[in-house]
């Protein structure tokens, strides 16, 4: 028995339910993830499954572990695997994009927070050490 085909179903499996989670959490608004971002990681999920698919349907249904049956078909089919692989490389480094921005963009919200609370903190302070009349000597 192969641990091949047991491998890409059960990752097909697993990337299903999180497809699925994630799609759940972003609906109820439990994530922080934005709607761009829940697109590019559904579709990177999405080609993932297709990817693991393609391989087990290569490889078991096809038959195309080796050219000498048919080489132009065993070439075309995994450079389309490949081809599937560079895409999903493409989508990920998209989200990690993605993922600085947001990050980048939450920070300066923190940094305009803080002036802002620290503004106040030295407005409060010099109103206090300010007399309410001033002293005049007579």
């Amino acid at each position: 028995m192969e641990i091949l085909p047991i491998l890409l179903a059960a990752g097909i499996i697993g990337i299903i339910t999180l497809m699925l989670v994630e799609l759940r959490e972003w609906r109820t608004g439990r994530t922080l993830i934005s709607g761009r971002q829940l697109l590019l990681r559904l579709a990177g999920a999405g080609m993932l499954v297709l990817l693991l698919a393609a391989v087990f349907i290569g490889d078991y249904i096809l038959g195309l572990r080796r050219p000498q049956g048919h080489p132009l078909l065993f070439a075309a089919w995994w450079m389309g695997c490949l081809a599937l692989a560079i895409g999903l490389l493409f989508m990920a480094f998209a989200d990690l994009r993605h993922v600085k921005h947001r990050r980048r963009q939450h920070e300066n919200e923190i940094w305009r927070e803080f002036a802002r609370l620290l503004a106040d903190r030295i407005r409060r302070d010099r109103s206090q050490d300010k007399p309410d009349t001033p002293d005049e000597p007579n």
